[in-house]
């Protein structure tokens, strides 16, 4: 036993101390000193994992390690309006070169992966640029051998395309790239049709050569960008309708072609309904939310997942409907219910110390009601903290605070107005008038439009 416990502890030992480190470095000439961050995208979200600066030569360098993600990532250059640089990390060094004024053309010094894949992303653009010309040739002109002329072409094109995509793949295979290819094919009708005709063809075909069984592509942009292209393709039908009945049913297409692949569904309905919540279509949200807790049901006693909160928010917790039940003692330790909010105009805001954008956004919100001496609202700050001295600690040194009813019991998701409301994220907001929510802003300028509209602000 002795031997196997030395062997363990000098295998972690090696693994350890020879862990192998790979750096990714970005040149930009003439950036010397300017900083930059390293974001690891999942889907259309951005988590920075580093902050770097650019040495004199205008190279910025990231360390990456054996244990860093494979996927997609990014360079972010704050000083060009949060520009980025993408790259593929699946340990190997990585060396780019880009111009501040030509980003998008970027150079792959070393990385097979990323040459590859840039090369990819070239040549799709390219397809997609001469097929409109084509397509726009095709729907305005007459004569029929010219028309006969440009059809030909268009299959050289495609034709052409696809050997360079075969080519990349042989090159690829067994690379993280290979399955960004294959599942970033651009979707065009196999011959030259009207532009009628192809949205009816890419509308039936979107998704073909999309593999939403690999899980490892919810590390890039892949399944979200394809989902954001896909809805797009009914936008002129919402222009004329006005419904968003048409979002719903491209949303039904994109749930069953995810619904058999359990994470990649979650991620995918996670995208939905972020993206339908900015849009304010709550409709949809409700809708994709219900199809959701259909296929999964929560059992009473068990914790809720936070896609299972955010459809429950979405679907239980509506504008219109009546807040939920649920009793807890304020930090003063005076008992608070539902039946306190019942008569007037109640903000609830939760939030934690520990959530930047909270400590950014909420004490301007105890602010903007403190100043006032007749408010025509209580305010009601509930802390996700989990140590009750973090939260007073904040708290305190904001003193205005005292003047709103305070609740931290100190056990985060699963306190009793967390679970009663839902809430699956921070900072989340409700404005309640006599028992009934009236709006849930998201942001800032937001709740001050809501609060207007009540003419409290």
């Amino acid at each position: 036993m002795k031997k196997i416990i030395v062997f363990v502890c000098i295998v972690v030992w090696w693994g350890t101390t020879f862990s192998k480190d790979y750096v990714v470095s970005l040149t930009i000439p003439g950036f010397s000193g300017q900083q930059a961050y390293v974001a690891r995208i999942e889907g259309d979200m951005s988590y920075f994992v580093d902050t770097v600066q650019a040495d004199l030569s205008g190279t910025f360098r990231s360390v990456f390690t054996d244990k860093s993600p494979i996927g997609m990532y990014s360079y972010v250059l704050p000083q060009l309006r949060n520009a980025e640089v993408f790259f593929i990390f699946n340990k190997e060094t990585v060396r780019l070169q880009t111009e501040i004024t030509q980003l998008k053309h970027v150079k792959v010094l070393e990385s097979k992966e990323n040459a590859l894949y840039y090369e990819f992303i070239k040549q799709k653009l390219l397809l997609e640029a001469n097929a409109d010309i084509l397509e726009y040739t095709f729907d305005h002109y007459t004569g029929k051998s010219y028309l006969e002329l440009t059809k030909k072409e268009y299959i050289q094109l495609l034709t052409s395309f696809m050997s360079i995509v075969e080519q990349l793949k042989t090159e690829s295979k067994g690379l993280f790239v290979y399955r960004i290819i294959q599942s970033s094919l651009p979707v065009l009708p196999p011959t030259l049709v009207s532009a009628q005709e192809k949205k009816a063809y890419q509308i039936a075909h979107f998704f073909d050569a999309v593999d939403f069984s690999d899980t490892l592509l919810c590390n890039t942009n892949i399944f979200t960008s394809a989902c954001i292209s896909y809805l797009g393709l009914f936008s002129e039908q919402y222009q004329k309708s006005k419904s968003n009945t048409v979002f719903k049913q491209a949303a039904d297409v994109i749930l069953s072609k995810t619904k058999p692949y359990k994470t990649t569904y979650d991620f995918v309905v996670n995208y939905l309904l972020n993206g339908f919540e900015t849009m304010g279509a709550t409709d949809v949200l409700q809708y994709i939310s219900a199809q959701y807790l259909a296929e999964n049901q929560c059992v009473e006693g068990q914790s809720k997942s936070t896609l299972q909160r955010k459809a429950l928010s979405n679907t239980k917790l509506s504008v219109g409907t009546a807040i939920p039940e649920f009793t807890t003692n304020t930090v003063q330790g005076k008992p608070f219910s539902n039946q306190d909010m019942q008569k007037g105009i109640y903000v609830l805001v939760f939030w934690a110390s520990w959530c930047g954008h909270c400590t950014q956004m909420v004490p301007t919100i105890v602010l903007d009601y403190a100043k006032k001496k007749e408010p025509g609202y209580t305010l009601v700050t509930v802390s996700l903290d989990t140590v009750l001295s973090d939260y007073k600690k904040f708290t305190n040194a904001i003193p205005e605070w005292n003047k709103t009813i305070q609740v931290c019991d100190t056990k985060k998701w699963d306190g009793a107005m967390s679970q009663a409301f839902f809430t699956y994220a921070t900072p989340t907001i409700f404005i309640i008038q006599d028992g009934v929510i009236v709006a849930k802003p998201i942001e800032y300028d937001a709740y001050i439009k809501e609060m207007k509209k009540l003419h409290l602000l």
